[in-house]
């Protein structure tokens, strides 16, 4: 793909975003490097909010999403909720009434590429090019000698529930103000006892 037509495309990453990490922050870099010209943002599981695995809500991840893209100095991006439906089968098309046409599927979530894979191939041509991107390993400098610390939705939770302040380093900083804004520690700590 050229430059040229790379501007005017579109990327779409999709993730549940509890809360927003350095691990979406590199997808976003990546989809820069490659030179699209807009990405739209769905948040994942919308109608989830105030469990543990589920912490915050639509509006509040949505708010931390554009904090750090605006603090990334993205120019054009889309944020969209879109509420699980639990039909494995329909769920890209679902995902699909929620979001403009895209060209290309940014995810490091297994299930999410399987998926898209699926309907590359239900289609019969590739109508998303998927872009697998790694998760992102962060060097733990808070533990003596310093070990590397790989980051996930899952253990930033755990972190917070246990008063770990490791995990704000797994946060963008604009992230990290939004969060505490949020009470999310606080939250987390009192839903652990609940789920």
């Amino acid at each position: 793909m050229n430059h040229e037509e790379t501007t005017s495309s579109r990327a779409l990453v999709i993730g549940r975003f509890q809360p927003y990490h350095r691990g979406h922050h590199e997808i976003f870099k990546k989809v820069q490097e490659d030179g699209y010209g807009e990405v739209v943002v769905a948040v994942g599981s919308a109608e989830k909010a105030h469990h543990y695995e589920d912490p915050f809500t639509c509006g509040e991840r949505i708010e931390m999403i554009d904090a750090a893209l605006r603090d990334k100095r993205f120019d054009h991006y889309f944020i969209v909720g879109v509420p699980d439906i639990n039909d494995d089968s329909l769920w890209v098309s679902h995902v699909g009434r929620y979001v403009p046409r895209c060209d290309a599927l940014y995810a490091g979530n297994q299930r999410t590429i399987f998926l898209y894979e699926m309907e590359n191939k239900k289609l019969g041509r590739e109508a998303y090019k998927i872009i697998e991107i790694a998760r992102t390993v962060l060097t733990n400098y808070r533990k003596n000698p310093p070990e590397p610390i790989e980051t996930s939705g899952t253990l930033i939770r755990k972190l917070m529930a246990e008063g770990d302040e490791t995990w704000k380093d797994l946060l963008p900083e604009p992230v990290v103000r939004k969060v505490i804004e949020f009470d999310g520690p606080e939250r987390l700590g009192r839903l652990s006892k609940m789920d």
